[in-house]
């Protein structure tokens, strides 16, 4: 009889396991995303990311993109079945800090989210298909002519 009752109490538990990893809860789906940084500009282009922590600030990626080229990045994530490009959070390029370099002479600085090219809605975009969308953001001469000298 004792292994009776250990069977019942086995097919309990699995049971319940079961039906916990069942639970379908919030389901994520595939999202694509296809970032072109388009220099617009006749200046060469440098763009630098940075994290901050208690060390201070450390390079995490170090793009180049000649004048009249493109810079392309895909970034598949998840994200909710049918997303909104408004909720689209943050560009491929978004850091803590975000420096960009025209011509080794010229700068511009972002160290907000809201700011330049950390910010999602300074971007074209387009949805494709579902869940699948292509972003511009193009630099141009004015952002080089405004830009700061390089410190």
């Amino acid at each position: 009889m004792n292994w009776m009752r250990c069977l019942i109490i086995g097919i309990s538990i699995l049971t319940g396991v079961f039906a916990i990893s069942c639970d379908k809860g919030e389901v994520d789906y595939v999202v694509n995303l296809d970032y072109y940084y388009i220099n617009n500009s006749t200046a060469s282009i440098e763009i630098k990311t940075f994290e901050i922590d208690q060390n201070g600030f450390n390079l995490l990626k170090n793009y180049k993109i000649n004048s009249n080229d493109t810079l392309y990045i895909n970034v598949n994530t998840e994200g909710p079945r049918n997303l909104e490009v408004t909720e689209i959070k943050q560009p491929a390029l978004f850091s803590d800090s975000t420096v960009v370099i025209y011509d080794e002479l010229k700068c511009n600085k972002f160290v907000l989210a809201d700011m330049g090219v950390n910010n999602i809605t300074n971007y074209k975009s387009t949805e494709i298909k579902n869940n699948y969308f292509e972003l511009e953001y193009e630099f141009t001469n004015e952002q080089f002519t405004d830009a700061e000298d390089c410190n």
